[in-house]
């Protein structure tokens, strides 16, 4: 074998494994925000409204994806229970 097809078939594998990785990674997002929706609603003060607002939302972005974990409900009132009022 020649360097230069070492070469190709050394790359050819990286690039194989490359395209793997983002998959990966925006599965263990996907994982860790329904983890976290799940304890938000479990700890949430009350069993309404704002407990089930909880929610979490992945987007597709330039460089992979972005998870968010958010109120839906009242998102006011987890500002004002998490920093209390002025």
């Amino acid at each position: 074998m020649k360097a230069d097809e070492l070469a190709r078939a050394v790359m050819a594998e990286l690039d194989e494994f490359a395209g793997m990785l983002p998959a990966e990674i925006e599965k263990a997002q996907k994982t860790a925000a329904k983890s976290a929706v799940k304890a938000l609603k479990s700890s949430s003060p009350g069993d309404g409204k704002y407990e089930k607002g909880w929610k979490s939302k992945t987007t597709k972005t330039r460089t992979g994806a972005e998870t968010v974990i958010y109120q839906g409900a009242q998102p006011g009132l987890a500002h004002l229970l998490e920093y209390g009022h002025p």
